[in-house]
């Protein structure tokens, strides 16, 4: 992969914040198209993709009960919905669908 996407995010939106990574929001690195890309705070990136890594990786861990397995697979899920609810505010207000107000 390429640090073209960062060039390409620059040209358009300008310089990265500080404190930010450009996210693919398809997960296809190859994908540099404007939609696809996304300044994310690194914290809020990370706990991401960890949380897929975490979801993926369930059924490899060594749980006795089926019930501690429903209650992992269920807390990793609300996670994520939680961090991807939280990326879809950042793409509509990048995308000028969401205002916020300075008073």
């Amino acid at each position: 992969m390429s640090k073209n996407y960062r060039k390409i995010y620059e040209n358009y939106f300008g310089k990265i914040p500080n404190g930010c990574i450009i996210h693919h929001i398809d997960h296809n690195k190859n994908n540099n198209n404007l939609k696809n890309l996304l300044a994310l705070p690194k914290k809020l990136h990370r706990k991401y993709h960890t949380s897929f890594i975490e979801f993926e990786n369930i059924p490899t861990i060594n749980v006795k009960s089926p019930y501690k397995t429903i209650f992992l697979y269920t807390k990793i899920a609300n996670t994520i919905a939680e961090l991807k609810e939280e990326i879809h505010y950042l793409i509509l207000k990048k995308e000028g669908k969401i205002y916020v107000r300075n008073n």
